[in-house]
């Protein structure tokens, strides 16, 4: 099996963050109608620096098939 990851981040200030989106993407997986997986965390700094998860989802990469 050949997955590849990709991982992205954003910011809300890239000089003094304090929320992150983490984006993974998983893509390359052997099966006819999954194409991937995306999971998207989001993390927040609360008041004494340290960083939190504040929201998580999962979404699919679906393939489209034409009959």
């Amino acid at each position: 099996m050949c997955i590849r990851d990709r991982v992205e981040a954003t910011y809300d200030d890239p000089a003094r963050p304090t929320e992150v989106m983490v984006a993974v993407t998983e893509t390359g997986m052997r099966d006819d109608d999954l194409r991937g997986v995306r999971h998207l965390v989001t993390l927040s700094r609360n008041s004494n620096k340290q960083w939190r998860v504040t929201r998580y989802r999962r979404g699919e990469l679906r393939r489209v098939h034409f009959r």
